[in-house]
């Protein structure tokens, strides 16, 4: 499994896109600091800052994971992995646990290089005093377990379709219409969309006494609810890969 793991990581890690992406992150990064530098910004709020920069890590895990199994059968690749003594299970676990860790790996190389670059240019002039290093670690806790969601759904939608293209597409049209759905379920105050996947995602609703998109929820029903939509995302996501034929 191990083996594995390690051989899906290296597949990501020589695609060039990879590098474009850490490149681009960096490069908005010290462009952001040039441009702050100016209106008294410290570090801890420049690192604050940066973490907008997530939302472009979720679109690129999207791509990634709608394409990582679904790119297999479009190229016949899959064939090659198929004709090794391995289960199926441990080679659709291996490229799950691949995406994750090379996820983890762009969130905490933003964390780490905006507090780098926080640093570097503008120290600790005029903190505020409102950010803390505590409240961005919470923040990037939060916006993790909504990038394992969103990977998770693409990951199932890269099992089931053999065009990587179909879904890639599919799975970013879905997220960048989801809260749209959800904010016209909440307000036309259908309670049943409670129950869709979006609108338990941001757990951040609950902090601060906020109220919920919809009457009846509360952190421990969004998070029950994240659970069942995990499991059903990975057992559907095994099924098929499972079942599915490949032409010799």
């Amino acid at each position: 499994m191990l083996n594995l793991v390690r051989n899906e990581n290296m597949k990501l890690y020589k695609k060039v896109q990879t590098w474009v992406m850490i490149g681009l992150l960096l490069f908005i990064q010290l462009i952001m600091a040039l441009v702050v530098r100016d209106f008294g910004f410290s570090w801890v709020a420049f690192a604050d800052l940066s973490s907008i920069l997530t939302s472009i890590i979720a679109i690129y895990a999207i791509v990634v994971a709608s394409s990582i199994v679904a790119s297999e059968f479009s190229n016949g690749t899959i064939k090659l992995l198929l004709i090794r003594p391995v289960s199926r299970t441990k080679i659709l676990a291996s490229k799950y646990v691949a995406i994750l860790l090379y996820i983890a790996f762009l969130i905490l190389l933003n964390l780490i290089s905006s507090i780098m670059i926080g640093y570097l240019f503008l120290g600790s002039a005029s903190a505020n005093s409102e950010i803390s290093l505590g409240s961005i670690l919470q923040n990037y806790g939060f916006t993790s377990i909504e990038l394992i969601m969103t990977v998770t759904f693409s990951f199932m939608i890269s099992s089931i379709f053999r065009s990587s293209v179909l879904s890639i597409i599919l799975s970013i049209v879905i997220h960048f219409f989801s809260s749209s759905v959800v904010s016209i379920l909440s307000q036309l105050n259908y309670q049943f969309g409670k129950y869709f996947l979006y609108s338990n995602t941001d757990l951040r609703q609950y902090l601060n006494g906020n109220d919920p998109k919809f009457e009846g929820m509360s952190l421990g029903f969004s998070i029950g609810v994240l659970v069942v939509y995990f499991i059903l995302f990975i057992f559907i996501s095994q099924y098929v890969f499972k079942k599915r034929d490949v032409a010799v």
